[in-house]
């Protein structure tokens, strides 16, 4: 009588071998790069494909809204940042502030974005509760700039 190892073994044998003719057949036998064109229609699947994603362009600069948050306090030093890369009549967003930027950067250049001015997150209930209020900013910027009705072909907020 034999050992059970070498039914094990035989088993082994069986199954890589197997396994190796199926996978020998499924890469020439069903790649439609091998298959000649006259059998098989090779856009079949290809087309499928395509008709079942929306069709796109990629994304480009005018599928952005850019949602800038900061205080008038910090706008002297980082207007230098907003300049060397806002593009106007390009780029798309608004700066949002904590309150209206002093005298010294009035009347506001149409180089920079627009600003707006958050609400006072202060008359909420919750605001004393708030961990950190400047997630709170971020996210009232951003819904603040949806309820603009600025996003014709907007795919993407970046704050």
């Amino acid at each position: 009588m034999s050992s059970p190892s070498y039914h094990t073994s035989i088993l082994c044998k069986y199954y890589l071998i197997i396994s190796l003719v199926a996978t020998f057949f499924m890469l020439f036998f069903f790649n439609l790069t091998y298959i000649s064109s006259q059998y098989v229609d090779s856009n079949i699947f290809t087309m499928k494909c395509e008709e079942a994603g929306p069709k796109e362009t990629t994304a480009n600069l005018s599928h952005l809204m850019f949602v800038l948050v900061g205080s008038s306090r910090a706008w002297k030093h980082r207007r230098t940042y907003i300049e060397s890369w806002w593009r106007p009549n390009a780029t798309r967003g608004n700066i949002f502030l904590d309150v209206e930027p002093s005298e010294e950067f009035r009347p506001w250049s149409p180089t920079f974005p627009p600003f707006k001015v958050n609400e006072d997150l202060r008359k909420l209930r919750i605001y004393p509760k708030l961990a950190n209020r400047v997630h709170i900013r971020i996210y009232r910027s951003i819904l603040e700039t949806y309820r603009l009705k600025q996003d014709d072909g907007v795919r993407w907020y970046v704050s």
